[in-house]
């Protein structure tokens, strides 16, 4: 029965369907006796477990066991493609079926898309920590990098340096700005195709992310993709808009600064997840969903499998390198691959799991993709999976799957080869699971806070601290030294909660989040609050600042990269947001504090107007609104010697990172330099209202420095050709 036959069916018959006799669980396995298997589960155990769970959601009254969780799960590969098609026809046959079956009883079939390819809004939730390096042989100065989790694995972001240069993300374009000792000057840009995701500065490497699409059409349809067989009329996709989803994988070569050259363009299927670097090394993780069941062809492993590789030659990712897990509902695949940047003319390795993810936690050894598991009984759980990472070489290595659900990635850890993970459920509270090497549990501590939120993880090696809320903020410290017997050391109670947790040097835990009333939980503004961890028996509250009121938000709250930290001088840089009732749009500011070791307070030492929430008269034409590729206004922060730099879409601003006075802004896309002074008489008592900047006029000083252009030219329609070609132009500012 294929989707329009469906569809028909369902218009004319209406409420008066009837669950279908093929869900019943004993004609499923009779269909499928005569399918050739290995030892594993997957297709058996999917399509049994997915028409228990329909039959039970529609009232058929059949009962469905659960795991008693956590439990060890395996994930096993096969040997062909024609062993995951008939896994691949049994889901769509499943679905199809139950879909059917799930609307006659007014049941909303969450995932069902005809037609269409699935585009998923995101957020990267990552977190990092800063760190400084001593001036190298070129006499490059120290400077900061991106806010991480896990010190040596790196993070893509919209903004990096390399102590030299910026180079910053605003929508399709790319600026490269020279710090130019706090005299930032743009020396040259890349237009993408698509708008960017992150990027990441490695050497003379830029490497770029971008969404995409594959197009498996030509006119030649012997050849239209490597390793394909083409005999459908029409190619693999009938409709452009049937594409599936894709990441881009783009790499320039900066020798030249000022022409940046692109010398690689790799895609894999699926939509961006994430990504990490280690050494010289880029790991690339994607969700791929097959939705347009009427494309699926036996003889065409490319219609039912990941494929990789550069535009219109693509391979299937290898049958011997998919693996299925023990139970399998819609399909779906996590797709993992490697690019050596030191060679980056195509992927390392790549290899592929059914099922889906939404967090990714990687060590330097392991990297880990957990998914959520819902269920209607509220007995969410979570599955998570791993590959074992050895420079180039990626392995599927075991999974597991534990009760509850995970904050974001700072909710695993990995450690001495323990990994240890934190979930919540709200009906059963808060847990914290200890694997070992083979994933096997060896330790827990559960039932903490059972009708309270989980609002932030943080692992410092043998102690985990976690935040959870409903109307004050308990701060949980638990020891983990001994693995197998995790206890809970202390408790802490203030009004609030942190949603981000940072080691802050010895004896001392910063806190980023939310000040609320005690009694109604109802928010009352930002907080920085600093902990004494010195005795984890009696981890208590040093200082807490708030500095912004109840309609204040900012990005650092869901997205750690957003907040800069420098432990050595005590100094944290916060963007966030004020509403005003009736004003155009929100006044954004960036605000810099330093935590005092002598008063033990946290000092306000500038709160800078940003150019998403200022506006000049129509002369200066200075009113921007500038939206990145995640959906959202963004400031960065970071310093290079003496200097630290605001990054915004399109303006970077210069703050003397000893006086913290503004210096200077670089408007990126007029290429002009706008003097500007910030002496700013700080307030001595604490106050939530930000410090406005005084009203000096813009002097416009053109800069005469030439930049380089290097632009890729965007398609309208699904292009047959590579698009690795670019076009250069250079161009002089006149005065």
């Amino acid at each position: 029965m294929n989707n329009k036959n469906i569809l028909d069916e369902l218009q004319s018959n209406g409420n008066s369907l009837m669950p279908s006799d093929r869900l019943d669980p004993a004609t499923i396995e009779s269909s499928l006796s005569g399918v050739k298997r290995k030892s594993y589960k997957g297709i058996k155990t999917a399509c049994v477990s997915l028409a228990v769970v329909c039959i039970t959601a529609i009232g058929v009254g059949v009962s469905s066991s659960r795991y008693t969780l956590p439990v060890k799960t395996e994930n096993t590969n096969v040997s062909s493609y024609n062993e995951i098609y008939e896994i691949v026809h049994s889901i769509k046959k499943a679905n199809e079926e139950s879909f059917l079956d799930k609307l006659s009883n007014n049941f909303t079939f969450g995932k069902v898309y005809y037609d269409s390819v699935q585009i998923q809004d995101f957020v990267t939730n990552d977190v990092s920590d800063t760190k400084t390096y001593g001036v190298s042989e070129s006499a490059t100065p120290e400077y900061s990098e991106t806010n991480i989790q896990v010190k040596g694995v790196d993070e893509a972001d919209i903004v990096k340096t390399d102590g030299k240069y910026i180079y910053s993300v605003n929508s399709k374009i790319i600026y490269i700005s020279q710090a130019n000792n706090g005299n930032p000057l743009k020396v040259s840009e890349i237009v993408c195709e698509k708008p960017v995701l992150d990027i990441y500065i490695h050497e003379n490497k830029l490497v770029v992310f971008t969404r995409s699409y594959i197009d498996n059409e030509n006119d030649d349809k012997k050849t239209n993709a490597k390793g394909f067989i083409s005999d459908v009329e029409g190619g693999c996709y009938e409709h452009s808009y049937s594409l599936p989803t894709a990441t881009k994988v783009c790499i320039y070569d900066l020798s030249d600064i000022k022409k940046p050259v692109q010398v690689s363009e790799l895609i894999q299927s699926g939509s961006y997840l994430s990504t990490r670097k280690i050494d010289n090394v880029v790991y690339i993780t994607t969700n791929y969903g097959i939705y347009d069941y009427e494309a699926i062809n036996k003889r065409r492993p490319e219609t039912y499998c990941p494929v990789y590789g550069e535009e219109n030659s693509f391979s299937c990712v290898e049958a011997e390198n998919i693996y299925v897990a023990e139970t399998v509902e819609d399909i779906e695949y996590v797709v993992v691959s490697s690019i050596d940047l030191n060679n980056p003319k195509d992927f390392s390795d790549i290899c592929s799991v059914m099922g889906s993810g939404s967090e990714v936690y990687s060590s330097v050894d392991n990297l880990y993709v957990a998914s959520y598991c819902y269920s209607e009984d509220n007995s969410d759980s979570t599955e998570i999976m791993r590959f074992s990472l050895n420079g180039t070489d990626i392995a599927e290595n075991g999974s597991l799957k534990a009760d509850g659900n995970l904050l974001n990635q700072f909710s695993m850890d990995e450690y001495n080869g323990f990994f240890r993970v934190v979930t919540e459920n709200f009906n059963f509270g808060t847990t914290l699971y200890v694997f070992d090497s083979e994933l096997k549990l060896v330790g827990k501590s559960e039932g903490v806070a059972s009708d309270e939120n989980v609002k932030s993880v943080r692992f410092d090696g043998d102690v985990a601290y976690f935040v959870t809320f409903r109307q004050t903020d308990p701060l949980f410290t638990v020891d983990l030294s001994d693995p197998t017997s995790p206890k809970i050391l202390s408790e802490l109670k203030i009004p609030g909660f942190s949603e981000y947790l940072h080691p802050f040097g010895d004896g001392l835990l910063l806190g980023f989040g939310v000040e609320a009333d005690p009694d109604t939980g109802i928010p009352n503004g930002l907080k920085l609050t600093m902990f004494d961890t010195s005795d984890k028996t009696n981890v208590t509250e040093i200082t807490t600042r708030i500095f912004a009121d109840n309609s204040s938000n900012s990005a650092a709250e869901f997205d750690h990269k957003a907040i800069f930290i420098d432990e050595e001088k005590g100094i944290i840089g916060i963007p966030y947001s004020n509403y005003e009732y009736g004003a155009d749009s929100n006044n954004s500011y960036y605000a810099f504090f330093k935590y005092d070791t002598a008063t033990k307070e946290f000092v306000l030492c500038n709160d800078i107007l940003l150019s998403s929430g200022r506006t000049y008269n129509s002369s200066s034409s200075y009113k921007y609104n500038y939206i990145n590729a995640k959906g959202s206004n963004y400031a960065r922060g970071l310093y290079i010697g003496d200097y630290f730099y605001i990054v915004e879409p399109n303006i970077i601003s210069v703050i003397n990172y000893n006086t913290f006075e503004l210096k200077s802004e670089l408007n990126l896309e007029k290429s002009t330099v706008i003097e500007r002074s910030s002496v700013i008489e700080l307030p001595t008592e604490l106050s939530t209202e930000p410090i406005t900047e005084p009203n000096t006029e813009p002097i416009t000083e053109p800069i005469t420095e030439p930049y380089t252009e290097l632009i890729t030219e965007p398609s309208t329609e699904p292009s047959t050709e590579p698009t690795t070609e670019a076009i250069t132009k250079s161009s002089t500012v006149q005065n």
